[in-house]
């Protein structure tokens, strides 16, 4: 199993051993993962989550801490499911012009603060229920052997996009920096290098091989 100290020890062999750059790999490495942690992925889903129950004229209602995105939510009704469609805080607050709103089985939803905020306002007991993407437990710069699914299932994702991020913004390399033009010159420019995007594609089919045993496929959103 793939741990900080680890993949940090693999990425300075990989740059012609530079222990001297351990600190600046270990940024590398958590940076890698926050551009990737809001991608739908197999490590990173939670399914079938009760998120709260709703209150009859309560709009508002808190989320996890660890929620990043929805990839689907929904509320439950006289066992029948209302799919519930995002919608932008502006969008539902020039819908909710009622000081005191009416209220009904909510069909939209926007996220704010880390809450959810359901329209029409609730006017009854509804549960809500979501597949959502977390954020796994962040990886502390001093712990070396701290561990989560992104140096273990996501590992060649993360150290492909560090790898390149070393050789492009600390060590100026001339032919890293090529590879990234011609990358941005196609139109790929969410990935750094062909190394990265080729892992990336590996995970995702990877995913798609699994969707057919009721696993959620992966797609960015």
């Amino acid at each position: 199993m793939a741990t900080l100290g680890t993949t940090i020890d693999r990425i300075a062999a990989e740059l012609r051993g530079r222990t001297d750059l351990s600190s600046n790999i270990s940024d590398a490495i958590r940076s890698a993962i926050q551009h990737y942690e809001t991608f739908v992925l197999p490590w990173n889903q939670i399914r079938d989550w009760k998120a709260f129950t709703t209150v009859s004229g309560t709009q508002w209602y808190s989320l996890t801490s660890n929620f990043l995105r929805f990839a689907h939510f929904k509320l439950t009704y006289n066992n029948h499911y209302i799919s519930l469609i995002p919608k932008t805080l502006q969008w539902i607050e020039e819908q909710d012009t009622a000081v005191s709103p009416s209220t009904g089985a909510p069909n939209f939803y926007t996220i704010f603060a880390n809450e959810v905020r359901l329209f029409p306002t609730p006017g009854g007991s509804y549960t809500a229920v979501g597949h959502y993407i977390s954020r796994l437990a962040t990886l502390s710069a001093s712990t070396t052997a701290a561990a989560n699914s992104w140096l273990t299932s996501g590992e060649p994702l993360i150290r492909a996009r560090a790898v390149a991020d070393i050789r492009i913004n600390l060590l100026n390399q001339s032919l890293a920096i090529s590879e990234l033009s011609m990358m941005l010159q196609t139109g790929e420019d969410g990935y750094l290098s062909v190394r990265e995007k080729q892992a990336h594609q590996s995970v995702l089919r990877d995913t798609r091989a699994k969707s057919g045993t009721g696993k959620l496929q992966a797609h960015h959103i």
